[in-house]
């Protein structure tokens, strides 16, 4: 049961780290959101920016899924 409850969360985190991807394309692609306001500068986040962000946030991820399956291989 703990190994079940283990893979539903791995793919609840995917779920998010994949959403957090498709709001960088969306929100930070070349859209005003990217560009730096006029009067304070911010936010100014080009879509590099944007994913170099997401890939720190994904870091535990991959390290988690690394783990997981390495601990099912071993079964």
């Amino acid at each position: 049961m703990a190994s079940r409850a283990r893979l539903l969360g791995l793919l609840v985190g995917w779920l998010i780290v994949i959403g957090l991807l498709v709001g960088a394309f969306v929100f930070y692609g070349g859209t005003r959101l990217s560009q730096p306001h006029r009067l304070t500068g911010f936010p100014h986040m080009p879509l590099y920016g944007a994913i170099t962000w997401w890939f720190f946030l994904a870091i535990p991820m991959i390290g988690l899924t690394y783990g997981v399956l390495n601990e099912w291989r071993k079964k």
